[in-house]
């Protein structure tokens, strides 16, 4: 961070992006009654900002210095103190310090989670995932030879044929509509009323993270196999990305605003939601991509060891990650679709919103009622 920038937490609540010290100085004169913290890179806590010196001329004098006060026994001044503390804080912040902990925390994903780094890592996600379909493409119908030798069914190897069309074709429709849905996102700006959703969502999913990573873990150690660690791993990396896209939520088009009504606020809910959704599609591309390689090669390695007996019930298991992977093809139009559907519901109850003042400027004013 850049010296002489600012996060700044006003009223308990922490504006979006870095402030420079005169715009710290322009919010304390603007906002006198209001509480501000502030921190940068370098600061172990965050401080108010009124009593740090370069912002000291937006705080009004001080009052004159009271006469020492007779002393405490000893513990009685410590506690009078955190109650005076606690009495006169109008911010929870200045004696919650875990309140702190987590908005350090938050700001610091925030930061290495912006909206640079994660278009830089959409663009890699996708073409890992266009990679991933066509390994698997060639691995499904490798196992398809496999299988028709080791079942005799010569039909089994013209079907396993069908592998290159059907991947090729959703590869195309993943092409077309991966970037569509950074498109809509662009065209479909939505308000919040403050960051209290966005915040609250961005910790539940680090704490999600934390959950599917250990338990994944967990899993892989007590059965004995990697395929619940590479599922919790996946399920870890698109929760840290939920976080990321949270809490920078220019990256979905949204607009904190103080001035949203009770209506204009759950439909900003509900788009924030739905485009978070549209936002995953290329992370969970490539990650999905990926993962359905590794049971793919998981699938090979199994009809490869299997007898003429078990080869069949390889074949029926295998199945379920053959559907994955192309279900992964074809979640970039799902989802754009499952979007453009329930934006549609959305607008039609924006609409709905606006019919009481559209009524209000219609109706006649009072004198013209009067004359008439």
């Amino acid at each position: 961070m850049a010296n002489g920038d600012w996060l700044v937490i006003r009223d308990g609540q922490q504006l979006d992006g870095q402030h420079s010290d005169e715009q710290v100085l322009e919010l304390l004169q603007a906002h006198p009654s209001g509480s501000f913290f502030v921190w940068k890179s370098g600061m172990g806590e965050w401080a108010d900002a009124r009593t740090l010196p370069q912002f000291k001329g937006a705080a009004p004098p001080p009052p004159p210095a009271p006469p020492p006060a007779p002393a405490a026994p000893p513990g009685k001044g410590l506690f009078e103190g955190a109650a005076k503390k606690l009495r006169d804080s109008r911010d929870p912040h200045s004696f919650l310090p875990h309140l702190r902990m987590l908005d350090s925390i938050l700001s610091w994903f925030k930061r290495c989670l912006s909206k640079q780094r994660l278009s830089s890592i959409d663009d890699t996600s996708k073409k890992m995932g266009h990679i991933a379909l066509i390994v698997s493409a060639f691995l499904i119908f490798l196992f398809g030879v496999i299988y028709s030798i080791k079942s005799g069914e010569g039909a089994a190897f013209v079907a396993y044929l069908l592998v290159f069309p059907v991947v090729l074709i959703a590869q195309y429709v993943a092409v077309k509509f991966l970037d569509a849905g950074t498109s809509l996102i662009e065209k479909t700006p939505s308000n919040l009323s403050s960051r209290a959703l966005p915040d609250c969502f961005a910790l539940l999913a680090l704490i999600a993270t934390i959950i599917a990573l250990v338990g994944g873990s967990a899993a892989a150690i007590m059965q004995e196999s990697l395929v619940p660690f590479g599922t919790g791993l996946g399920a870890s990396l698109i929760f840290l990305y939920m976080l990321g896209a949270a809490l920078n939520s220019s990256t979905l088009n949204v607009e904190v605003t103080g001035d949203a009504s009770a209506g204009q606020e759950a439909i900003g809910i509900l788009s924030f939601l739905l485009k978070l959704n549209l936002r995953l599609v290329p992370f969970v591309f490539g990650v999905g991509g990926v993962l359905g390689t590794l049971g793919v090669i998981a699938a090979l390695i199994q009809v490869i060891r299997a007898n003429e007996f078990t080869v069949a019930m390889v074949q029926i298991n295998a199945w379920g990650t053959f559907m994955f992977v192309l279900a992964i093809a074809l979640l970039p139009l799902a989802v754009y679709l499952s979007f453009l559907i329930y934006y549609l519901l959305l607008d039609v109850l924006r609409s709905i919103l606006t019919v009481p003042g559209k009524l209000d400027r219609l109706a006649p004013s009072a004198p013209e009622e009067a004359e008439e």
